[in-house]
């Protein structure tokens, strides 16, 4: 295994464990009736970019192993991956420009 591999690993599962345990304080706030302010929003915001940066790169590193190397991997996959990588960071950019604007509404 990569060492940069094992260093993805670290970090996906690390943000993973933050966004969940700050899901959890943000739900007991909302449950004592306090309001949000928005930068109690900053740490899941940024944990779920880490999660899903990790979840890309890792498959990132998968995808390069799987075809033997820099040399076997295709322009057409490198597109597909991309395409995929944008397309998921686009969904999450939404998301949070959606959480962002509901809630200061």
């Amino acid at each position: 295994m990569n060492k940069h591999h094992k260093l993805s690993l670290i970090v996906e599962f690390t943000a993973l464990i933050v966004l969940i345990g700050s899901m959890v304080w943000i739900g007991q706030i909302k449950q004592s009736g306090a309001p949000l302010a928005t930068w109690q929003l900053a740490l899941p915001v940024v944990a779920s970019f880490f999660v899903l940066t990790g979840f890309l790169s890792n498959m990132y590193f998968r995808w390069i192993s799987s075809a033997g190397g820099k040399s076997a991997l295709t322009p057409r996959n490198q597109t597909f991956f991309w395409l995929l990588a944008l397309s998921l960071l686009s969904v999450w950019c939404i998301a949070v420009i959606k959480t962002f604007w509901i809630d200061s509404v």
